[in-house]
């Protein structure tokens, strides 16, 4: 309970506790029961007010307006300003989401990865609402209702970081465990554009998804698992920039993650060349006879590669 509410619950508890002893006094019912009944459910709603506020004013800043305007809407039962409700939906659903990844790392470095990773690095995000509408509970098929509410949706954002000379606890949306020269450090960046110095002297494991990116590994065998590589079949992309994918020193691996069971006869699978530093779509050709690629990175200094499973995959 944030010291904020406990300062609102001893105001309310000491109003309802004068209220209490004032009523000790009433020794019948009548007019004056009756006013003390609409006071008890005053006091009520205003507690519910409270609550309303407190929550929303934890993730947000409210003026002394909009904390005043919104409390006497709770009182009444009425919903927050719109402004104020979307801004209270997407602080409240971004600080969940960061310690939901905070939490999920944590666990890892402690105990299924503590004997093999030093740091896992979380890409940045946004949040933003969207609405969508649902059935309501007079639904049926022969007479359908929906309203629409909002929910909030969380949007892979765009990342620079330089670790090369290590990921510290300043480093962005890192978790760290314990340190260890053998010990790697996973980069779990989704999609956005981004920018990533890998650290020089340890093994780094970049997962990542759409978007453009320039990828840089270290000395060590890194990895770059392309965990959207099954979506980008499936949709295609609208990227015109070529990403880099650097493995420099070490054994380095490309990974094509996912499983693409599907037909796609516009997009049905990977080439990647590994001696001209390419992979590309394969793509619906002009002619049957033709086979067409679309590029989509660069490859430097990458020795090995795993193939999307289901999908048509060439390796030279």
């Amino acid at each position: 309970m944030t010291p904020r509410r406990l300062r609102s619950l001893l105001a309310l508890a000491l109003a309802l506790a004068g209220l209490a002893a004032a009523l000790a006094g009433f020794s019948s019912a009548g007019p004056i029961g009756l006013v003390a009944g609409l006071l008890l459910v005053a006091g009520s709603r205003v507690w519910a007010a409270i609550n309303v506020v407190d929550d929303i004013d934890d993730y947000i800043t409210l003026t002394t307006e909009e904390r005043l305007r919104t409390g006497w809407f709770a009182f009444w039962g009425i919903s927050a300003d719109e402004s104020i409700e979307d801004r209270h939906l997407i602080a409240k659903s971004a600080a969940q989401h960061s310690t939901q990844l905070q939490n999920t790392a944590r666990k890892f470095l402690d105990e299924t990865l503590k004997d093999q990773t030093e740091a896992i690095v979380n890409g940045s995000f946004q949040v933003d609402v969207e609405p969508i509408q649902v059935a309501t509970y007079e639904w049926t098929a022969q007479n359908p209702k929906y309203k629409t509410i909002k929910r909030p949706r969380i949007n892979d954002h765009n990342d620079t970081i330089d670790a090369r000379s290590g990921v510290t606890k300043d480093t962005p949306g890192a978790v760290l465990g314990t340190s260890a020269d053998d010990k790697d450090i996973l980069w779990f960046i989704g999609g956005g554009n981004d920018t990533i110095q890998g650290v020089k002297k340890k093994p780094n494991g970049f997962y990542y998804a759409a978007g453009h990116k320039s990828l840089n590994g270290g000395e060590k065998a890194d990895e770059f698992i392309f965990e959207g590589a099954a979506d980008l079949l499936k949709t295609g992309t609208q990227e015109t920039l070529i990403s880099q994918l650097q493995g420099d020193a070490g054994n380095d691996t490309l990974k094509l993650a996912g499983h693409f069971p599907e037909t796609n006869e516009d997009r049905y699978g990977f080439r990647v060349d590994l001696h001209q530093g390419e992979m590309s779509l394969l793509v619906k050709p002009p002619t049957p006879k033709e086979q067409a690629y679309r590029l989509h990175s660069h490859l430097h200094s990458i020795e090995n590669v795993e193939t999307l499973a289901g999908a048509t995959n060439e390796v030279i």
